[in-house]
């Protein structure tokens, strides 16, 4: 299939770079689109002890992971806390790690920290890679059209592959939306990939309608909801802990809340009018007390409210509570994560 062929496909005709956040919203959500994510952290973990020292680091299981599968994991404090959300994927015992932008350096400085007699090295490429998202519900017929019809890949699976000439690393993570696939290349062929989704009708957008997604969907975002004041069974992501794995960093303290049903508070969806001018890090009230505090917003391009995410007490973590603003504006959660 030709480049024109498919571009008539899924959109049309060729795309600007960048329109409105409206129409950028519409490509994530309904056909398919294409963000330039190089800010997301990039780490190569070699050695034959790698894959046991992430496993004691972090939340999920990660010891028995077959080779080009991977999985999402927490790396928590002693006290339990945040330190960030890694996607690891298993290339013949090379661990390839996707923490959070501005991320990385934290990360390979705590990964260095626990390495003591282990045979394990950590190399930060992020500098000298970049990153491209392929998201949307169309994304998957995109990915066939340009690297075959026989090319798939399953949540959490990555592959190495020559795409047009390009070495690349292709994986799966869904982080924004179903589906979403990450593209890493040398820094020096970001271009080629770019104009390589552009000449097959990709849209492209930026980081406000990605933001606006992410927000939507729930899923926490690093310095705002993914924090050392946070643990994880507060901020939604259970799913990525491990209840049997056995023990690593923090596991005494998030396994004593679960079990004695102890969590304070939790990450919740938030909506508000847009005539309301209340903004990150605003305080959440009920009865004069303050119960919570938003930490993401954007405008919905669906009602043009205001939604967001933040963090409120247990006892206000109900889906339909109406709390109140530092100026009194009514903020309703919306739902629970």
């Amino acid at each position: 299939m030709d480049a024109d062929s498919i571009g008539s496909k899924y959109l049309g005709v060729p795309i600007p770079v960048y329109t409105s956040i409206e129409e950028e919203y519409c490509s994530l959500v309904e056909n398919v689109a294409i963000v330039d994510r190089s800010g997301v952290g990039r780490l190569w973990c070699r050695g034959e002890d790698a894959l046991d020292l992430i496993n004691r680091l972090s939340t999920n299981q990660m010891i028995g992971l077959s080779p080009n599968k991977g999985v999402a994991t927490v790396l928590t404090s002693n006290k339990g806390r945040i330190i960030d959300v890694l996607s690891i994927f298993n290339f013949d015992n090379d661990l390839f790690v996707q923490a959070s932008p501005f991320a990385s350096e934290k990360i390979v400085k705590w990964i260095n920290f626990y390495t003591i007699m282990e045979s394990v090295n950590v190399d930060d490429v992020t500098t000298e890679t970049s990153m491209m998202s392929l998201i949307g519900p169309n994304s998957s017929s995109v990915l066939k059209d340009l690297i075959g019809l026989d090319f798939s890949l399953e949540l959490y699976e990555g592959k190495q592959i020559s795409l047009n000439g390009i070495d690349t690393i292709v994986c799966r993570s869904d982080f924004a939306f179903p589906d979403a696939y990450d593209f890493i290349v040398g820094k020096h062929n970001l271009d080629a990939l770019w104009e390589m989704f552009r000449t097959v009708g990709v849209m492209s957008v930026g980081s406000k309608a990605l933001d606006l997604l992410r927000i939507e969907q729930g899923n926490p975002s690093y310095t705002r909801e993914l924090t050392d004041s946070y643990n994880p069974l507060e901020s939604g992501l259970r799913k990525y802990i491990s209840f049997n794995k056995g023990c690593y960093i923090g596991q005494e303290v998030i396994a004593r809340l679960d079990a004695y049903k102890k969590v304070q508070k939790y990450l919740v969806g938030l909506e508000w009018e847009s005539t309301c001018k209340i903004n990150s890090f605003t305080g959440l009230f009920k009865d004069n007390d303050q119960v919570g505090l938003i930490t993401s917003w954007s405008v919905s391009p669906k009602d043009k409210k205001n939604i967001g995410l933040g963090y409120v007490r247990k006892a206000n973590a109900i889906a339909g509570e109406l709390l109140q603003s530092d100026n009194e504006d009514i903020v309703y959660v919306k739902s629970v994560f």
